[in-house]
């Protein structure tokens, strides 16, 4: 009878309105410049990709939505050493020639894009050390890792033979740091759970860990990136409640240095 009453309450107020007054989202879309970029230590660096957001209920295009031109991009080395970026193709803008990504070094993104200045820096990690692997509850597994300061860790289980990786999580299960930046000690660190078609002693084998060292910048972009966010992938549209590390007037987007340990085989 409550509900009843509530619902009459509800219409009787509806009906009682002169005007209804249909918000339409596009009216709140502004567009931002997304900045993307990986710095994997040991690989080579693989340009930095920008683009544009698009509104609500549009259909996302990456090729539609890079941005190919007004661009004026460079990388800054270790404080020294300074690297034009050109265009390649689809937004992503790369030096002429390879760069080596090496660990515990800084990387420094200067850009102009349309007139818009845009910074960011990071520090590629120390490839990880990995105490050990096991499992540490059900399907989850757990890898104890030495941290280094400044760097936050996640890991993720890897189903891996013989140098193949069959399959892999999604995303991690968490990230964590250690509170004193002066401490090298072990921290524990979670998967995701393990997908149930792995989850037979058949695969026990198979089952490995590889933990993934980032910028401690990382972890507020994870701790947030579901804020205001109404669709799956975060770099569509504009998010400012995401807390990014990439700065300029309506810019968003990760400048990331990454590094990543051997797999670990869980016990």
């Amino acid at each position: 009878m409550k509900k009843i009453f509530y619902i009459i309450i509800l219409l009787m107020f509806v009906a009682g309105c002169d005007d209804v007054t249909v918000v339409n989202p596009d009216l709140n879309y502004k567009e931002y410049v997304v900045v993307r970029a990986e710095l994997v230590a040991g690989q080579d660096f693989d340009g930095v990709k920008f683009s544009r957001t698009e509104p609500l209920g549009q259909q996302y295009d990456s090729t539609i939505a890079a941005i190919t031109s007004g661009v004026t991009a460079y990388l800054k080395i270790g404080g020294v050493q300074v690297i034009p970026l050109h265009h390649v193709g689809n937004g992503v803008y790369k030096a002429s020639d390879r760069i080596p990504i090496k660990t515990d070094t800084q990387y420094e993104l200067f850009a102009e894009v349309n007139g818009v200045g845009i910074y960011s820096k990071t520090k590629v990690p120390k490839t990880p050390q990995v105490a050990s692997a096991y499992v540490e509850k059900d399907t989850i597994f757990q890898a104890n890792v030495y941290t280094n300061p400044g760097e936050v860790y996640g890991a993720a289980w890897e189903i891996y033979n013989n140098g193949t990786v069959i399959d892999g999580a999604p995303d991690f299960g968490e990230i964590v740091h250690n509170d004193n930046q002066f401490s090298t000690s072990t921290i524990p660190v979670n998967t995701m759970a393990l997908r149930e078609q792995y989850r037979s002693s058949n695969y026990s084998n198979l089952w490995y860990v590889r933990v993934y060292a980032y910028d401690s910048a990382y972890l507020m972009f994870f701790t947030t990136r579901n804020n205001n966010q109404p669709v799956s992938d975060v770099y569509s549209q504009g998010g400012d409640q995401i807390v990014w590390n990439v700065y300029g007037t309506n810019v968003i987007g990760l400048f990331m240095g990454v590094a990543k340990s051997n797999y670990i085989k869980v016990q």
